[in-house]
């Protein structure tokens, strides 16, 4: 069985549990969120590099990394027993593997969680209509599968002790308002790790017209639910 591809390699991670451990990048998404700042990687281009298995091990090794996030595009788009085969080599490494993912593919994801220590999952807007023009071919059931995804997470978490997760939400003042960010609380249950990440520009965004919320802005928004969620300012 073949590995899936490795497309990006970062020294630290912005998602997880310990930013002082990597990320690396696998090629390929279901979704066209305007605001994606791997949207290169997303969209498979054919420059992209193929870093080699034994590059990410030997700075493992070299640097005592803990944890290794695997993000993308959207992981779960590789062949299922390919990504289990990579948590397990990875693992072997004596790394704990946190899977970053955007929870549209709860079958895949009800057996990958299971194999990893930490679950990242993007609850990206409260809005059925707008998760499905995100989507590449219009799935109109986005949001369900999202939310049924976040209820595996829970239950995970409930029945081991070694498994955790958080829920990330990107703040982009042209979708995600106060109102958005009340309609996501309604949904997160209490003891979840909900963090709400402030947007930056960066140069593979598409949409250019997209602005960041100041963080006295950000305050104000959260500000009533302030107590259920951590803030990350990028």
């Amino acid at each position: 069985m073949r590995i899936p591809k490795i497309y990006g390699f970062n020294k630290s991670s912005e998602s997880g549990p310990d930013s002082f451990g990597i990320s690396i990048f696998l090629n390929g998404c279901n979704m066209k969120c305007p605001y994606c700042m791997n949207s290169r990687v997303c969209e498979a281009v054919p420059d992209l590099e193929i870093v080699p298995l034994g590059t990410i091990k030997e700075y493992v090794m070299d640097n005592e990394i803990d944890w290794i996030t695997i993000s993308g595009g959207e992981p779960t788009l590789a062949n299922l027993e390919s990504l289990l085969e990579l948590i397990e080599v990875m693992q072997s490494w004596g790394c704990s593997i946190n899977l970053c993912t955007n929870g549209t593919y709860p079958e895949k994801l009800s057996k990958l969680i299971k194999a990893v220590e930490y679950v990242t999952m993007d609850f990206k807007i409260a809005d059925a209509a707008l998760y499905s023009r995100w989507t590449k071919n219009g799935d109109s059931l986005a949001l369900e599968k999202v939310t049924l995804s976040k209820s595996m997470l829970l239950a995970e978490k409930q029945e081991r002790d070694a498994f955790d997760y958080e829920i990330r939400t990107t703040l982009i003042p042209e979708y995600v308002n106060k109102k958005m960010v009340s309609e996501i609380n309604s949904i997160i249950v209490p003891n979840e790790r909900w963090i709400l990440q402030q947007f930056r520009q960066t140069p593979n965004v598409e949409d250019k017209t997209l602005t960041s919320y100041s963080e006295d802005e950000i305050k104000d928004l959260v500000k009533e639910i302030s107590d259920k969620v951590e803030i990350r300012y990028i």
